[in-house]
């Protein structure tokens, strides 16, 4: 039992200082503590540099064949076939496992490989040339062995993060929505109540009875995840207008205002939603941009005097803000309709403010909405 536990003890450690230093490694030898030079995926792909004193050494793909930093990426030495011959290059390893995959960086292209059970070791192009065959074709054909990341296969991008979640996940044969950029539509029906600041002057506008007015929203959205994760940037552009009107008698006068209000709205939000296969719940918050393109907005004083009926306009200014800025904060639903397409329903809070140090009306607003990705 102690001569296992010496064994093992000798096996694991010379993994872990390699985990946590510069190393490269040869046919005969391994040197651990050496001061890699980072080369950027070009000169990765073609030497191994190493700083000695006041110079830098090369190593080509022939003479050293692994090295790895300290912050985790390793090369290792492959033979691989380019358009008229077989060379030999540093391939940097993106996924560890059954399948294995590699990427490679050129001075014209950059490609992924894929190794399979030490055995199968084929180039991932993005599309192979005078075929109309994509690399999500030939990884649907490669991982149909594992029903669970069919759908993702059709979704995966042709980037680093992206194919190393989808290898990650075909090796632990691992069911779960695959993240990928969204776009679409959405239309919505919101409810409005102006509020006015602190900071407002008018006598008059603190003593009406503002409520909620009601008006229908469409407009466009992104959702685009962050890091190959079930967080998600999320923006829109969305039309709204509506129509205030309130009345109230205050001293034996008749205040009216009245207000007429289109505007563009761009919420920019952080989204997660929880990784369900079939209904995802999600919750997103972040700021609101407003711009009130038309603005029409009066406050007005009706006496009367002598049977005349006087009415004067008491708005110095406009009473809201064409640039407006604020938060936003919502949560809903997510409803599979197939492996691409969603449709969402959400239920959001946003408070509105004008952009001045002046008095104005805010907005606080409550949407519904529903949208669907293209």
């Amino acid at each position: 039992m102690r001569i296992t536990i010496i064994f093992l003890f000798i096996c694991i450690i010379p993994i872990e200082i390699c985990g946590q230093n510069d190393y490269y490694a040869t046919d005969s030898l391994m040197s651990v503590g050496v001061n890699l030079v980072d080369g950027r995926d070009l000169l990765n792909s073609r030497f191994c540099m190493m700083k000695m004193g006041d110079q830098i050494v090369r190593y080509t793909p022939y003479e050293v064949k692994e090295y790895g930093f300290k912050d985790g990426r390793v090369y290792l030495s492959k033979d691989i076939q380019t358009s008229d011959s077989v060379q030999r290059v540093f391939l940097e390893r993106l996924e560890k496992g059954n399948t294995t995959l590699y990427y490679y960086k050129g001075k014209r292209n950059k490609t992924y490989f894929l190794e399979k059970d030490s055995i199968l070791f084929v180039e991932l192009p993005k599309r192979k040339e005078k075929r109309d065959i994509t690399f999500r074709s030939n990884l649907q054909h490669i991982t149909s062995d594992c029903p669970n990341v069919r759908d993702a296969a059709k979704l995966v991008n042709y980037n680093k993060k992206s194919l190393t979640n989808l290898i990650t996940r075909y090796n632990n044969c691992e069911l779960k929505p695959f993240p990928f950029f969204k776009y679409g539509l959405i239309i919505g029906y919101g409810t409005t109540k102006l509020i006015p600041s602190s900071a407002i002057e008018n006598e008059y506008i603190n003593q009406l009875d503002f409520k909620y007015d009601g008006g229908f929203t469409i407009g466009l959205f992104v959702d685009n995840p962050i890091l190959v994760s079930d967080f998600s940037l999320h923006a829109e552009l969305y039309y709204s207008r509506h129509g205030f009107s309130y009345n109230k008698l205050i001293e034996n006068k008749d205040i009216d205002f009245v207000a007429n209000i289109s505007a563009l709205k761009l919420p920019i939000l952080i989204k997660y939603a929880y990784p369900s296969n079939k209904n995802r719940p999600f919750i997103n918050a972040g700021g609101i941009l407003a711009y009130n393109f038309k603005n029409d907005n009066s406050l007005y004083e009706a006496s009367m005097t002598q049977n005349i009926i006087e009415i004067d306009d008491l708005k110095k200014t406009s009473l809201i803000y064409r640039n407006q800025v604020g938060y936003s904060i919502g949560g809903g639903l997510e409803c599979k309709l197939n492996h691409k397409n969603f449709l969402f329903f959400e239920l959001r809070y946003s408070k509105l403010y004008g952009l001045s140090d002046s008095g104005s009306l805010n907005n606080s607003e409550i949407h519904f909405i529903t949208g669907i990705n293209f």
